[in-house]
């Protein structure tokens, strides 16, 4: 089933109920699409529909984070860098030579800002990192594709701000469109235990 508009934002879920073993090990097919684009190549298939379930409905996409009107409107390029650095301290640089000379204490650094992270399992595995911002009425998607460098951290040198996918949707759509899932999956697991 697709929750939303694959034009604007939506999620597909669809439970393979052969892979599952209800009531919480149910398993299936979870797929993203943004601005009429399916995240990823393929299907996803999901190790449980569950942990999706749970990363949406009690997360970041049910409550996305308030952001001032200036933030909210700022360039993807500007704001994304900001987002990455307070979400992954220890993992995010603007270029080798930063992560080379980073200090060892850095590393233990657990210091971290969820409160824009969307991610959910299906994005991760497919290689996306999904954040949100809200400001009054309209919730900020912007999607990057997850590509560690070879040493395991973000470069911010080399991220392609031209490949930053983004979409601005009603907070009401987004709201109903999570609320959606939740009383699907309640659906779901009852169908799934018979």
């Amino acid at each position: 089933m697709i929750f939303g508009n694959p034009s604007k934002f939506a999620i597909q879920m669809d439970v393979v109920k052969a892979w599952s073993s209800p009531p919480t090990f149910i398993e299936g097919v979870v797929n993203v699409y943004l601005n009429d684009v399916l995240l990823g190549e393929g299907y996803a298939y999901t190790s449980s529909i569950f942990q999706d379930y749970i990363d949406i409905v009690d997360g970041v996409l049910a409550n996305p984070s308030v952001v001032s009107e200036e933030e909210f409107s700022s360039d993807v390029a500007l704001i994304l860098p900001e987002i990455l650095k307070a979400r992954h301290p220890w993992l995010v640089f603007d270029s080798d030579v930063d992560y080379e000379s980073a200090p060892d204490e850095l590393w233990s650094n657990t210091d971290e800002d969820l409160s824009k992270d969307a991610t959910f399992e299906t994005l991760l595995k497919k290689g996306y990192k999904l954040f949100a911002i809200k400001c009054k009425e309209a919730v900020r998607l912007m999607v990057l594709r997850f590509d560690l460098a070879d040493g395991g951290y973000f470069d911010l040198s080399e991220l392609n701000y031209a490949d930053i996918q983004e979409v601005v949707v009603g907070a009401e759509y987004l709201s109903d469109l999570v609320e959606c899932i939740d009383k699907w999956y309640q659906f779901v697991q009852g169908v799934c235990e018979k």
